[in-house]
């Protein structure tokens, strides 16, 4: 479901704290995408915070933050340009105000100010954004250790691949959380760390559990839910969603079991 909003917005924010959400939003929004208001990032008040928005279609993320709301609205930025102002703005607040520009109602800029510094810059209208609604999942298990997962197995799926190869499969298996990835070639597995029992096998595309890696640590603890064909992470301030992919994963198991080594070497590395 897509949400429409309205254009006017004034609200002041904590500039590292926006700054951070910014950060992880712009890691999301597409630099590269035929449609530019997909290199946007989506600020929008809901119930008293700012929400800031980001997606590429097949992997979505919201992170909320407090904020001093003057006027409750919504506004598409660019990721790029709006993360490089609040780095080189140097007030501990930010203050975002949409102005309409004179005898054109549909075109209309933002002012951002912090200190004595104020930028305008050029918004999208945030209607069009195509922001989806990140369910919230019924039933969650609480793990840790994604970045260390996604770091020794996304490496191996075959990114440009159509099926299965494309994705890390974990597997949930009661209170044990694996992770194994192939290209047909090589395989990858890690092992984290899942706080309480559940039974699930995912197929969650790499390039998606790689930035969802860039967002936590390895502490963190993070819930993980299925709603549909889709899966949702997420801890304090932070949600985010992934498409599941559905297929046969390659029965890696039967292959490392067959596997006889004919020597072993220990090394640091």
């Amino acid at each position: 479901m897509i949400r429409k909003g309205v254009k006017d917005m004034n609200i002041t924010a904590n500039r590292l704290e926006l700054l951070a959400a910014v950060e992880s939003a712009e890691r999301i929004a597409p630099a590269a995408s035929p449609l530019d208001i997909l290199k946007c990032v989506c600020l929008e008040t809901e119930n008293g915070r700012l929400t800031v928005a980001a997606t590429n279609q097949e992997i979505a993320m919201e992170r909320r933050l407090p904020a001093n709301i003057l006027e409750n609205g919504r506004t598409a930025i660019n990721a790029k340009i709006l993360l490089e102002m609040l780095r080189r703005l140097g007030g501990d607040t930010v203050t975002f105000e949409q102005v309409d520009a004179p005898n054109t109602p549909e075109s209309f800029s933002v002012s951002v100010k912090s200190g004595e510094t104020e930028y305008r810059i050029p918004a999208m209208n945030a209607g069009e954004y195509p922001r989806a609604e990140i369910p919230f999942p019924e039933d969650t298990v609480t793990v840790t250790g994604i970045p260390d997962m996604a770091k020794r197995t996304a490496f191996a799926a075959l990114e440009k691949a159509s099926d299965t190869r494309r994705c890390v499969f974990l597997r949930f298996d009661g209170g044990n959380l694996s992770a194994v990835s192939t290209d047909g070639v090589r395989i990858a597995s890690a092992k984290g760390e899942c706080k309480n029992p559940a039974n699930v096998n995912l197929l969650i595309p790499a390039s998606s559990l790689a930035r969802l890696a860039q967002l936590v640590t390895n502490k963190d603890e993070v819930q993980v839910g299925i709603t549909g064909k889709t899966v949702v992470f997420i801890k304090e301030g932070l949600m985010f969603s992934a498409r599941l992919m559905e297929g046969q994963y390659a029965d890696v198991d039967m292959v490392m079991n067959s596997l006889k080594p004919r020597f072993t070497v220990l090394t640091n590395a």
